[in-house]
């Protein structure tokens, strides 16, 4: 089954882009070609950390199965309906990171021309990520999300772990014991749906923080020796964690065995 991945929330620092990298990854990592698309044009982090470089660390020109295509889906219309252009390639699998206020861009382009139908008339199932932080501006996109795709979407919420410091920092979507605090709404509406509900590990601060300065992929961050020891131990520790994660929903992602 062809599959096409979407990252995507409304909330800004929801940690999306981060999840697409590890998504990329992973894909990586298992040896799967995936065509990586960047909602976010030339200045994603999609584009940033996996687009094809030169001898020089140059980003240069993109190509489909080696690069991210990149679209500027807050562009003008004419520039979100390029990204329809994506599903001319016919690969088989797609990871696409949408944009900050993703979902409303994604609610754009299926109103004006039709998008998610056309994914899914090319025989793709469609995967929505979507990142959600303790804050309840963060889950509303929830309910959004499964609205927009359908019963023929899988839907996975993932709790970014990086800004809690345990359990009960999530009461806005588990709600309280006591029931003084009532459960999200996207929270019944996932389960409704069939959908999954996964965590994000956390990852040191200072870690994440040269990942960036050193604009790493994850799997070269835990070799990297401009990190500290400590830091790539905590990359490699991460890292791993994440993909055991994944791989409790690989079907959904398009990997097989």
């Amino acid at each position: 089954m062809k599959r096409f991945v979407m990252t995507i929330s409304d909330k800004g620092g929801s940690g999306k882009s981060v999840a697409a990298r590890v998504l990329a990854d992973y894909y990586t990592a298992h040896g799967v070609d995936a065509l990586l698309v960047d909602g976010d044009g030339e200045v994603g982090q999609l584009l940033k950390y996996h687009g094809r470089r030169d001898g020089d660390g140059r980003l240069v020109e993109q190509r489909p199965g080696d690069g991210v295509l990149s679209f500027a889906l807050h562009g003008e219309r004419t520039d979100r309906e390029k990204i329809a252009t994506v599903l001319d390639h016919g690969a088989p699998l797609v990871l696409c990171d949408f944009p900050a206020a993703g979902l409303t861009v994604l609610e754009q382009v299926q109103t004006a021309f039709g998008f998610l139908d056309d994914i899914k008339a090319e025989g793709y199932k469609p995967t929505f990520i979507n990142p959600i932080t303790p804050f309840a501006a963060s889950m509303r996109t929830v309910k959004r999300m499964i609205d927009l795709g359908g019963d023929d979407c899988d839907y996975v919420v993932l709790r970014n772990q990086q800004f809690v410091e345990g359990e009960e920092d999530w009461i806005c979507w588990t709600g309280s014991d006591d029931g003084s605090i009532k459960p999200s709404s996207g929270r019944k509406v996932l389960a409704d749906a069939g959908g999954i509900e996964l965590d994000m590990p956390r990852l040191r601060a200072g870690a994440m923080a040269l990942i960036d300065e050193f604009s790493l992929t994850f799997e070269a961050a835990c070799s990297d020796t401009r990190l500290p020891r400590y830091h790539r131990k905590y990359a490699q520790i991460w890292r791993k964690g994440c993909h055991e994660t994944l791989n409790t929903i690989k079907d959904r992602l398009g990997v097989e065995g």
